[in-house]
């Protein structure tokens, strides 16, 4: 039964965490938002696990949150 149970909980948890897609380089989408954004300094890129990518840095002095999705789109501005 343990076994079972440590089965479903490991199915259940790859499928629910979404890997970055194959492909993508991380240069590319450092490129795209460079040229969305001239000037960002960017912070920091994560891969969400809701399958986007989450980018923080600063334009002008002022935080700016971006999320791109896989093809490099800039999808939402915070």
């Amino acid at each position: 039964m343990r076994f079972l149970i440590a089965i479903i909980i490991a199915a259940t948890a790859s499928v629910a965490l979404a890997a970055p897609p194959a492909g993508t380089k991380l240069s590319t989408l450092i490129a795209k938002v460079e040229e969305a954004h001239p000037g960002i300094v960017i912070d920091d890129i994560d891969w969400s696990d809701r399958g986007f990518w989450e980018v923080e840095g600063y334009v002008n002095g002022a935080e700016i949150e971006l999320r791109v999705d896989p093809a490099g789109t800039i999808i939402n501005r915070r």
